[in-house]
């Protein structure tokens, strides 16, 4: 038996840096033993074989693998933990993501883990509001953020990054993160509906957002051919799925733009940057706990949907005059009026999304995680018609993969983001971290 299984679906990235910090904090303080795995291969068969006392998972709700891993191991009695990948929960009428990120593939909705750990006091009240489950909800503050103070001497570094390009002869970088147009406009023609989210917009923010597109592409490209010493990271949305439908469509055809995808860590490409702005992404604040990097917003059509409320805190431009001033500021003076001019409201903003920007929300998700461990447990295994269909299939799966194999022929790849070798290289790199970061 093992104190923790620890299962994501990749090796490096966002989830990761939300388990590996809590993970190497219980690892160097408590000496609990954990292993790491990858959720989409033999999961059922870890459950079994390591008999762990607390599987945790960055997020419980991602894809019906994750839920599915939550929902066995509450039937084989384990104690289950989860955090969020993304946390920016909302309520209301005309906008509410709660559904969409808390619940996701939880279809049942209800919180089948032992402790669910919270972005930020807002959060934890919405989910105790609409779960009724106080008891399982902790304020732990965003742990993924933590990486912004754990990890900022192992950040990609401009000299490296220009050079690995062959980017060398620019010394001005702007970054502009890709936002999913693509789902609203492939929506807008009939094609197909993937995300349940786009069910919170209204008819007029969707058809706002459809018509930004082109107007921020014509923006950006304006921006690009009248600044030809600087070079535009274009960093494309991960989950784009056409890439026609993108408002970097055509931009990446210039000598000082570079399309990224997912080649680079979003952390590292804000950090080789001197400014960084979108169309709409959480990754703006990302930019000011990185090095309170200037951010702006591209809002051609004003008022065109419900902004998060990270949106407040940084500068709209809404032609690409006014992106072309912003850039020009900077690098002229240093700095950005308007956005020094935001600076109260973007202190607020960090409070009211992550809770706290000290470094030290693993730690408090940690003790909560050991408080669990501790804890006795509250209920026993339960064969149930659902475990006997989870592990049915499992067999299933493994025996057809096996004639495959047998009559050489293509077996699918489950755990293609997933590498143990670079896994463990993650897991030392943040426990050396939190070792330095605690001492």
């Amino acid at each position: 038996m093992i104190d923790i299984l620890d299962l994501e679906y990749s090796s490096k990235g966002r989830d990761v840096d939300i388990s590996e910090p809590i993970l190497s904090y219980l690892e160097n303080k408590y000496n609990l033993k954990i292993v790491r795995r990858c959720c989409y291969k033999n999961w059922q068969y870890y459950l079994l074989k390591y008999k762990p006392k607390i599987v945790f998972i960055a997020n419980g709700i991602g894809s019906l693998h994750h839920f599915n891993i939550v929902k066995t191991a509450y039937y084989l009695g384990l104690k289950v933990v989860t955090h969020l990948s993304e946390g920016d929960l909302s309520s209301g009428e005309k906008f509410s993501s709660f559904s969409a990120f808390f619940w996701g593939f939880n279809k049942d909705e209800v919180l089948y883990e032992d402790l669910h750990l919270e972005w930020s006091q807002k959060n934890v009240d919405l989910a105790v509001q609409y779960s009724g489950q106080a008891s399982k909800i902790k304020l732990s503050g965003a742990v993924g953020f933590d990486k912004y103070i754990l990890l900022k001497n192992y950040f990609l570094q401009k000299e490296v990054f220009l050079n690995k390009y062959n980017k060398s002869s620019f010394r001005k970088i702007v970054g502009i993160a890709g936002w999913g147009f693509d789902v609203f406009i492939q929506e807008s023609l009939g094609i197909y509906r993937p995300y349940e989210v786009i069910d919170f917009f209204s008819e007029e923010n969707k058809r706002n957002v459809v018509l930004s597109k082109d107007l921020v592409n014509e923006l950006l490209r304006e921006t690009i051919i009248k600044n030809p010493d600087v070079l535009f990271i274009l960093k494309q949305h991960p989950i784009l799925g056409e890439e026609c439908y993108s408002e970097f469509k055509g931009l990446y055809e210039y000598t000082n733009t570079l399309l990224l995808k997912t080649e680079e860590a979003i952390y590292d490409v804000i950090n080789v940057c001197d400014i960084w702005g979108a169309y709409e992404s959480t990754t703006n604040m990302e930019a000011w706990l990185i090095g309170n990097k200037p951010t702006f917003l591209i809002q051609p059509i004003e008022n065109d949907f419900n902004r998060s409320g990270i949106a407040a805190g940084s500068s709209v431009v809404r032609t690409g005059e006014d992106l072309n001033a912003f850039i020009e500021e900077y690098y002229e003076k240093g700095k950005v009026s308007s956005f020094e001019q935001l600076e109260s409201k973007r202190e607020k903003i960090i409070t009211n999304m992550i809770q706290w920007s000290d470094g030290k929300n693993h730690q408090r998700a940690a003790e909560y995680v050991y408080e669990l461990y501790n804890a006795p447990i509250s209920r026993k295994p339960k064969l149930n018609f659902y475990l006997i269909r989870i592990y049915s299939r499992f067999i299933y799966k493994k025996f057809t993969k096996q004639i495959r194999k047998l009559l050489r022929l293509t077996v699918h790849n489950d755990g293609k983001y997933f590498d143990a070798k670079e896994r463990e290289e993650w897991h030392q790199i943040y426990l050396k971290a939190i070792k330095d970061f605690h001492k």
